[in-house]
């Protein structure tokens, strides 16, 4: 056995799993269920209604897996159960005093025969439900998953088996933002629009990230009923935080935008990652994946559309690099804290043209994108 990562109260501690027997989960489900049977699929009433609940431990995903890697195991013929409408996949986690449930995503499993499948969370999903009661995301692949403290979990079942939303409000203020944009954007028309509202950034070679953030103000000025909740500081002196996202003075956060090309997100220099995790205890990227279509391979008319309204002698400054178009495929909502902090890589910038090294940039490498990953949706 591997000593993992474990919740222990409101923190994170490593040792070995526990083991729960059938009867050991059972105890604990009479404790917050009035059960009708005695036996897996557990059957009870929800809002007047009779529920099944399939039930396995949490337990470490095994070797050589990270230690923030959990799953329960799914046997084999559940599929034809958890079909019906009324069946629920649910985890149990307990460690020593700390019991929690994860309500998984079925859809997965009941199309396929559920031989040895596995469903998949991440400490960092239990640690958020037990300090806040309840977490919900949407995995990379699209699964959504909601973990709940013990004591809230007939409330948030209740509200799952009526179909009701329990995504926070600054997860849907931005839910309500992608619904603003379109999936494909061409450099020229970004930049044409830019130039004519004479917008601060309006000649960055990067134009796609410089534009999301112009749309993002704009959408916040139309809807100022958000502004409550997240608002747009550009304007820092230099010893601020240099993230421009605030949400209600609760903590900071940024837009990124990503290639889905590159194996890792970059993220801000390490000094700022650290002075907003010391003063807010978390921070949040806002990251817009996108497929990317090179301006080299489109005649270079975005390079000589930009150079050409700058009036620069070398209209193919900036060629190699700059995109023509590009496509927006998801959204993801990713939460920095000193939990996961470890999990965070370190991108060397490597010297500036005085011969200065460039402060170190954090990033977040794909395979570790689920110990951070609040939130997904697709374009």
């Amino acid at each position: 056995m591997k000593k993992i990562e474990q919740i222990s109260e409101n923190n994170i501690v490593i040792d070995f799993d526990e083991k729960l027997t059938p009867n050991k989960i059972r105890d604990i489900l009479i404790t917050d269920f009035e059960l009708l049977n005695k036996s897996n699929p557990y059957t009870c009433i929800v809002d007047q209604k009779k529920i099944k609940l399939y039930v396995k431990q949490i337990s470490y995903l095994g070797h050589p897996h990270l230690a923030f890697k959990k799953r329960i195991q799914i046997s084999r013929g559940w599929q034809i159960g958890l079909s019906e409408d009324n069946a629920y996949l649910i985890g149990v986690y307990k460690y020593k005093e700390t019991i929690l449930y994860t309500l998984f995503d079925k859809r997965n499993f009941v199309t396929r025969v559920t031989n040895n499948s596995s469903a998949h969370v991440s400490t960092f999903d239990l640690l958020n439900a037990q300090q806040k009661g309840f977490f919900t995301k949407q995995d990379i692949r699209g699964n959504v998953i909601t973990c709940v403290r013990k004591d809230l979990i007939n409330y948030i079942l209740f509200k799952i088996v009526k179909n009701e939303s329990i995504l926070s409000q600054e997860i849907l203020l931005f839910e309500d933002f992608k619904l603003t944009l379109k999936s494909l954007y061409n450099g020229i028309e970004c930049y044409s629009e830019l130039i004519s509202k004479n917008y601060r950034n309006k000649f960055q070679p990067e134009w796609f990230g410089f534009y999301l953030e112009f749309k993002f103000e704009n959408f916040l000025e139309d809807n100022p009923n958000y502004k409550s909740i997240c608002w747009y500081q550009s304007k820092k002196s230099k010893k601020d935080i240099d993230l421009d996202l605030n949400f209600n003075n609760e903590f900071l956060g940024d837009l990124k935008t990503h290639s889905n090309e590159s194996s890792a997100i970059l993220g801000n220099d390490a000094k700022n990652i650290n002075k907003a995790l010391k003063e807010y205890g978390k921070l949040w990227y806002i990251v817009f994946n996108h497929n990317t279509f090179h301006d080299s391979e489109n005649n270079y008319e975005v390079t000589i559309f930009w150079n050409t309204k700058q009036k620069k002698n070398n209209i193919m400054s900036y060629s190699n690099k700059m995109k023509n178009k590009i496509e927006l495929t998801d959204f993801m909502i990713l939460e920095i804290n000193k939990y996961n902090k470890k999990y965070l890589s370190v991108f060397n910038q490597g010297i500036n043209s005085n011969k200065l090294p460039r402060k170190p940039k954090i990033k977040i490498d794909k395979k570790m994108i689920n110990n951070f990953l609040i939130y997904s949706s697709k374009f």
